[in-house]
């Protein structure tokens, strides 16, 4: 292409950009930040973002700009929202088609909820449909809770790029780059590898049916990830702030956006380093390595030959959990089926790698407005067993008394000598203890529509949410 010609159409798409971020100012101030923290750089065949920077090409931009105008500023904002959920921040190893699809859709739900002088043009009538019955069915409408409801369908990979052509507006391939540093910073290329069309990640779809956890799960994150994401959390407050702001002057945006920012500015936890806070020291049967000392080992071997001067320890000091109890709430108002799938998510966490001593003291009790079953796990096989053959007791009222009661009184008897805490799983609705117990103390809800939990200064809060726990 002719050189001139080139500086034409990136000078056109430059100016293009500019007039759409302008017009975003103008019309939605509360996300002002949100469009200054990426620089438009070009790079690729379409539109995307990083966290970092708006990848673009200029070809694409002005092709686009000729046949729709508006398009350009739905595709702006659609990526825009992607950062501003942090929808670019997860695990390398995510379902890339399903997880692309459930933030197009996200995305797009949030987009049509702007209050926009030029409504967007309406989707197809069966992404409407599609749209109405995630509605309906969650009562928060994020990527993650998407995400979870496609991957129940259990659908085709026909039926999934269908899905995907519905809703995709731009290019996710920049989130997920090849063997470099998560977010290109291989000196050597200016842009991320962005393959052309509209953003279709079939090419790079990884697969991972057997992992549970929800995509941006803090452990599945890079340092670099975690960052940028705090970073965004940080523009998502700001933005809910202005939000607000805006809503009660204007009053024309509907409270989903509002929620829908609450969900991405909401302390999140890792469940697992969560639980790995009732740990404590005590020898293993281990051979520790730390307290291995090279010199003196190959100062044998050279000297005496296959003589080794020292050897490592056979025992090591390591935090693990050795007594814990777990209360659950069996009262009417919670669902067994995630009682069994909160159990099953917390002992796989347990269980996995060396987070407890071959001898444990754990309590499972199960209580309503009182104490209904007691079951004591002292090894894995015996709360394998447990499980596998769960019976719920109860289904009467909440008070969360009779469990501390309960536990208090085990303590006085000696069956625990070093409790280091107790984590209730609730729908949080019940009595509280007016008294701070001995031992750390958790309560684990459930997220639903407004997350208003009131909990005891000395208790820890703990939302979850539902997907994570399903049976």
């Amino acid at each position: 292409m002719d050189e001139l010609l080139i500086q034409k159409i990136n000078a056109a798409a430059e100016e293009i950009l500019t007039m759409t971020r302008n017009s975003i100012f103008l019309e939605l101030r509360f996300l002002e930040n949100a469009v200054c923290r990426m620089t438009a750089l070009p790079g690729g065949r379409s539109l995307g973002c990083d966290g970092r920077n708006i990848w673009y090409d200029p070809e694409w931009i002005v092709r686009t700009f000729k046949s729709d105008p508006d398009n350009i500023t739905a595709c702006y904002l659609h990526t825009i929202l992607h950062a501003l959920f942090c929808h670019p921040f997860v695990g390398s190893e995510v379902d890339r088609i399903t997880w692309g699809i459930a933030c197009d859709i996200a995305a797009e739900m949030q987009l049509r909820q702007l209050p926009l002088r030029k409504p967007l043009p309406p989707l197809s009538e069966e992404a409407e449909k599609i749209t109405g019955k995630i509605s309906e069915e969650l009562h928060l409408q994020t990527a993650e809770k998407i995400f979870a409801h496609i991957r129940r369908q259990k659908l085709s990979p026909p039926e999934l790029l269908r899905l995907s052509a519905m809703f995709t507006r731009d290019d996710h391939t920049c989130w997920y780059p090849p063997d470099k540093d998560i977010y290109g910073d291989d000196p050597g290329s200016d842009s991320p590898a962005m393959p052309g069309g509209k953003g279709n990640d079939t090419d790079t779809a990884a697969e991972s049916d057997s992992d549970h956890r929800t995509p941006t799960d803090i452990s599945l994150l890079t340092d670099v990830q975690v960052k940028l994401r705090d970073a965004w959390q940080d523009t998502a407050r700001s933005a809910r702030t202005e939000l607000e702001t805006f809503i009660s002057s204007r009053g024309d945006v509907p409270g989903s956006l509002v929620k829908a920012l609450e969900a991405v500015t909401r302390e999140q936890y890792d469940y697992a380093d969560f639980l790995r806070k009732f740990s404590v020291y005590g020898e293993v049967m281990r051979i520790d390595t730390d307290s291995f000392d090279y010199s003196f080992y190959c100062y044998g071997l050279r000297e005496y030959g296959d003589v080794a001067l020292i050897e490592p320890l056979e025992y090591k000091d390591e935090k693990r959990i050795r007594e814990f109890v777990i209360a659950v709430d069996t009262s009417g108002s919670v669902d067994g089926e995630l009682i069994q799938g909160f159990l099953r998510k917390t002992w796989n966490i347990l269980s996995s790698g060396s987070s407890f001593f071959s001898r444990v003291n754990v309590h499972i009790i199960q209580c309503d407005s009182k104490v209904q079953q007691d079951t004591v796990i002292t090894s894995t096989e015996e709360l394998d067993a447990m499980l596998e053959n769960l019976e719920l007791h109860g289904f009467g009222g909440t008070d969360f008394r009779p469990v501390f009661e309960y536990v208090d009184t085990l303590i006085e008897q000696g069956t625990f000598t070093d409790l280091r805490g107790l984590i209730y799983f609730t729908d949080g609705w019940g009595n509280f203890p007016e008294k701070q117990p001995v031992y750390r103390t958790a309560f684990a809800f459930l997220e639903n529509d407004d997350n208003n939990y009131d909990v005891p200064v000395w208790a820890i809060k703990l939302i979850l949410p539902k997907e994570e726990f399903d049976s």
